[in-house]
């Protein structure tokens, strides 16, 4: 069966640009019609003055947030968010820049090793980094939290830090389950001198709370040594610790946390 270049070509002009098939053996074979070849060296680039509104505004708060070295941590640490930490603060180590690299953390934890390796980042960059709580700061994303600058360490006021070890699987024979085992407890306790090293903490102290799973306020993680200022969502809101108190009309008994603290906003 063979395609005429007549029936195509009047069936519509536009097809007449296109390349005509023909059946040659066993497998079809491109051939054009040369008599409508389009000479492309005669076509002039056409330029569109105007982008869509929705990539323009997405370019500029890309723009806005690279000018201002704005970086998120949020849902689950991975190896696709390292990649993207990575790269940011590669890029901003070569733009030559001494501002500070700001991270907004809202995570409730993930992988263990991603975490440590944006710690190391941190620790290695030259550029100091400020790190806030916004959210909740869970397991390895609140050893990040830790690790930036001191005195540039912060949290807002409704946000949650928790301690807690590394979560992790082991399967196998016996002598598979003792070395993964070994494993989790190499990384728990590289985490709590972590920790401590940041906090001012003992290590005996940081590995009874995160065995026990213990939440802070930001009041408590402000005394812990995890951050080091508490943010003020209002210009008109003048908080002071003098306004935390104990939270009422809560049973005892439902409270598995001593001294549970609240932070009360006007």
């Amino acid at each position: 069966m063979i395609i005429r270049d007549k029936v195509l070509n009047n069936f519509h002009p536009y097809f007449s640009l296109m390349p005509i098939w023909r059946y040659s053996g066993p497998f079809p074979m491109l051939k054009y019609n040369r008599k409508y070849l389009v000479d492309y060296k005669k076509i002039k680039c056409i330029y569109f003055n105007k982008v869509s509104s929705i990539e323009n505004q997405e370019t500029c708060i890309e723009n806005f947030l690279s000018d201002n070295k704005l970086l998120f941590i949020t849902g689950e640490i991975n190896d696709l968010l390292l990649g993207s930490i990575f790269n940011n603060y590669l890029y901003f180590y070569k733009k030559n820049s001494s501002d500070y690299i700001k991270i907004l953390i809202n995570s409730p934890g993930g992988s263990t090793m991603a975490g440590l390796s944006i710690v190391d980042i941190i620790h290695a960059s030259s550029i100091p980094t400020c790190t806030v709580s916004l959210g909740i700061s869970a397991s390895i994303s609140s050893v990040v939290l830790c690790t930036g600058k001191k005195g540039y360490r912060s949290s807002f006021p409704n946000s949650r830090i928790l301690l807690y070890q590394p979560l992790g699987g082991v399967q196998g024979n016996s002598i598979d389950i003792e070395i993964q085992t070994k494993e989790l407890l190499y990384l728990r306790n590289n985490i709590n001198y972590i920790l401590s090293k940041n906090t001012g903490q003992e290590v005996e102290k940081i590995e009874i709370d995160s065995d026990n799973e213990r939440y802070l306020t930001p009041k408590d993680a402000l005394e812990y040594g995890i951050i080091d200022s508490v943010l003020n969502t209002s210009k008109h809101n003048s908080q002071q610790f003098s306004e935390i108190g104990d939270i009422y009309y809560t049973k005892k008994e439902n409270i598995n946390w001593n001294n549970l603290k609240y932070l009360f906003i006007n």
